[in-house]
Order: C-alpha cells, then sequence, then structure tokens
C-alpha cells in the first residue's frame, strides 16, 4: 500500500508529462511524491474550474497540507488551488509562470 504523498506535481497538459519525469524522479527521492494529471477530451469545455474541483476531491483525502508543484498552467492550477483552499496546501512551488503586470 503506498502512502499518502507529502507533495503533489501537478500536471494539466498530459502530452508534457515526459518533461517532468526527470525532475519527479529527483524529488521523489526526498519525499514521497505523487503525481496528479488532469486531462479532458475533445468533447469537454475548456473549464479551470473543473480542474480545480478534481484537485479538490483527490486532496480531500489527506489529512494534513501538502505540498503542490506546478509548471506553467500547472502552476497557475496550483496557485489558484492555493488561494481558494490556503488550509490544504503547505507550501506551493510555481516554475515558469508568467505573471502579468499592470501598466499605469
Amino acid at each position: 500500500m503506498s502512502q499518502l504523498p507529502q507533495a503533489l506535481w501537478l500536471g494539466i497538459n498530459p502530452s508534457l508529462k515526459h518533461f517532468d519525469q526527470r525532475l519527479c524522479r529527483l524529488l521523489s527521492r526526498q519525499v514521497e511524491l505523487h503525481y496528479w494529471c488532469y486531462s479532458q477530451s475533445l468533447d469537454e469545455p475548456c473549464s479551470i474550474q473543473s480542474a480545480l474541483t478534481l484537485l479538490d476531491d483527490y486532496l480531500q483525502s489527506q489529512s494534513q497540507p501538502i505540498h503542490l508543484i506546478g509548471h506553467g498552467l500547472s502552476g497557475a492550477v496550483g496557485l489558484l488551488y492555493a488561494r481558494l483552499y490556503a488550509h490544504r496546501v503547505k507550501s506551493l512551488t510555481l516554475l515558469s509562470l508568467v505573471s502579468q503586470t499592470k501598466k499605469s
């Protein structure tokens, strides 16, 4: 039986999963790391809310806050999740996330 994860790598684009594998292997030497993947069929509407709901459903089984890690759009989903459910997130690591600044 596997342990509950201490850290969760978020994967929103399944076609990019192979780019994450090396870093995930390295991180998994330090902590119990799981990979959470969200994908939609071609017939489904594109919805960040669906991804957030499914992620929350998955994380409700956690007995303690978890470290979330996300790259690109997956990081944006992690950020939104952390804002909505801060009590379930121990830390948030974002890689290559573009921030938009407002010009005055």
